[in-house]
């Protein structure tokens, strides 16, 4: 029998990306950007689509530094990357994959796990769309650490080859040991403990581990709620944490989409939540790049009042690449969140699911745990040998995504086995970093002639 409509055995990929080779070689693709559009209207465009309140604190934090604004910029760099001749190697890509979407996190069996951390963005696009996401956001990162001049770059170079290397490692691994490869934190730490004797890095992810460890649902409950006469409550904190007036009917909306987000669940985790009861709903605000979409975080209790369990609710948009690449086959934002990350992680939040139904405003939610078991290394205290070996580490993490999204053997046959790839991006990455750093100053002039408004708090 034949397999499905997009079968195609190992000769026919590895063909298919060596053809894809010839016709664009890697060099040839990873070019700075000429024309652009205006990276301010951009943020216009995108600032229209969420609640005005929150616009400011949006404009607020992207304006604190050039690592700041790249995170969130997503869609400027995808309109970039989108007048860039493309691979035509296309697979389940992050969409922004940057240092800090890289992080730990728990996984079903209590284990910490190093992986991809952000999927707001996923959508299949060609493979490289991440790759030079990830370079540049290490030159930016190098400067914003004040490290000598071409440590950036030396590092956004050591991220591609980690990346190819490991492609072309996986594209030799049956398709079913792809799909269970994963690297759990004792991976992670023994990899760059490998790779050189520079105790900074291990000390990053080992500090990052111990904070994971310590936010679990239990600690949780009293780092962000109180005990009221009716029990346990969220603790009304601006601008991060925002009680609703009980007037909008907005929490009981809320509450009502929740319900229909547990059919999407595993039988068996459906009914675990049977177990639980919803105790209260708060608006919560995070990130960069999310400031400005509704989301919500949900204080559930089990049958003892000090067992909890948190999950947050965000608005999932149309992703920022979609305006370039088309709609990927879901069918709602929120499904393209949760099946993308499904795809491109390893171990995924047992509790990761999406409404049915979008709110009585239209918008489409996506569900995952809040704090439980999640960490990320603190990339500003690295030193220019630690953010090598730690932008190394991303890139090998980004090869397993891709390799599990889809085709590990023509990815392998595009990139090859010289260093092509890995000296293309150096000029691409240090040219992305110095259009970041002129989006940046853009927007603060931006603030200064009153086109944005930012808030001060």
């Amino acid at each position: 029998m034949e397999g499905g409509d997009h079968f195609r055995t190992l000769d026919q990929r590895r063909n298919d990306g060596m053809r894809k080779r010839r016709e664009l070689p890697p060099e040839r693709q990873f070019q700075p950007t000429g024309e652009r559009d205006d990276p301010i209207e951009i943020i216009e465009v995108q600032n229209a689509s969420r609640l005005p309140e929150l616009v400011p604190v949006r404009i607020r934090r992207m304006a604190e530094s050039p690592f700041a604004f790249l995170r969130g910029s997503a869609a400027v760099m995808a309109a970039d990357l989108a007048r860039q001749p493309s691979s035509g190697v296309i697979t389940q890509v992050c969409g922004d994959a940057h240092l800090s979407n890289f992080g730990i996190f728990g996984t079903p069996e209590r284990r910490l796990a190093f992986d991809l951390n952000d999927f707001d963005e996923t959508t299949p696009a060609p493979f490289e769309w991440d790759v030079k996401r990830l370079a540049t956001s290490v030159v930016v990162a190098g400067r914003a650490n004040g490290l000598p001049a071409g440590s950036g770059a030396a590092a956004a170079r050591r991220a591609v080859r980690a990346y190819r290397e490991r492609i072309i490692e996986l594209a030799e691994f049956p398709l079913l040991d792809v799909w269970h490869e994963h690297i759990d934190l004792d991976d992670a730490l023994a990899r760059v403990r490998d790779r050189g004797d520079v105790p900074g890095v291990v000390e990053a992810v080992v500090r990052a581990a111990g904070d994971a460890r310590t936010r679990t649902n239990r600690s949780t409950l009293d780092k962000v709620c109180d005990r009221a006469a009716d029990g346990w409550r969220f603790r009304h904190e601006p601008p991060k944490m925002l009680r609703m007036p009980a007037s909008t009917g907005e929490a009981e909306e809320v509450a009502a989409l929740y319900r229909t987000y547990v059919a999407t669940l595993p039988s068996e985790h459906a009914v675990l939540l049977r177990h639980y009861r919803l105790a209260d709903v708060i608006r919560r605000v995070s990130g960069v790049g999310s400031v400005g979409k509704r989301g919500y975080a949900v204080l559930l209790l089990g049958e003892r009042d000090d067992d909890p369990l948190f999950l947050q609710l965000k608005q999932a948009q149309r992703s920022v690449l979609e305006a370039h690449v088309g709609p990927g086959p879901f069918a709602s934002p929120a499904q393209r969140v949760v099946v993308g990350q499904r795809l491109l992680q390893a171990a995924s939040d047992e509790f990761l699911g999406w409404m049915t139904q979008p709110s009585a405003s239209g918008d489409w939610f996506y569900v995952r745990q809040l704090r439980d078991f999640k960490g990320e290394p603190d990339v500003s205290e690295m030193s220019a040998e630690e953010l090598e070996l730690y932008a190394g580490l991303c890139g090998w993490v980004l090869a397993g995504a891709h390799a599990r999204a889809g085709s590990a053997v023509e990815i392998a046959a595009y990139v090859g086995d010289g260093d092509e790839l890995d000296g293309a991006v150096e000029p691409f990455a240090r040219a992305g970093a110095d259009l970041v750093e002129r989006d940046h100053a853009a927007l603060l002039d931006a603030v200064a002639s009153g086109r944005l408004h930012r808030s001060d708090a």
